[in-house]
């Protein structure tokens, strides 16, 4: 490693006292102990962390590079998500997504928020529930051959 340069690890955290999710550099870390809180982490400022619990502490913690909480069983990296299939309430990786993709789950709750907010914030394609790729996704037989443009 070069003189001079620092390799910050941040890690996802909740503060003992405020309650509050945020990262810390993992280099500040002088110490863990195992407390009722779980593991808790002593650091060089005098404040005590524990990891998150739960999704929605892991979102707040992540949001401002995000992450966002779209049904209870995930957080999903926004950055990395390419299409939201409204009518199977599936948001996908990948461009062209097939019957064997990774997907995240979207509530029906958060449908509208997918397509109205996070999808232009982070140029996630939609296929509306009514599209026939949307119907020939539910198929076994479907491979995807061509991009489908996001519709006005």
């Amino acid at each position: 490693m070069s003189e001079g340069v620092h390799i910050v690890r941040l890690i996802p955290v909740v503060d003992l006292e405020t309650g509050e999710a945020l990262e810390i550099d993992q280099e500040t870390i002088y110490k863990t102990v195992t407390e009722r809180n779980g593991i808790v982490l002593k650091c060089t400022n005098g404040k005590s962390y524990r990891f998150p619990r739960n999704q929605d502490e892991l979102e707040d913690a992540w949001f401002h590079t995000g992450f966002r909480r779209l049904d209870s069983t995930n957080v999903v990296n926004m950055n990395h998500a390419r299409v939201y299939d409204e009518k199977s309430g599936k948001i996908y990786f990948e461009d062209q997504p097939t019957k064997n993709s990774d997907f995240g789950n979207v509530a029906a709750i958060h449908s509208d928020y997918v397509i109205f907010e996070v999808s232009k914030e982070f140029g996630v394609k939609i296929i509306p529930a009514r599209s026939e790729l949307s119907i020939k996704m539910k198929s076994r037989s479907y491979v995807p051959r061509h991009n489908i443009a996001p519709q006005s």
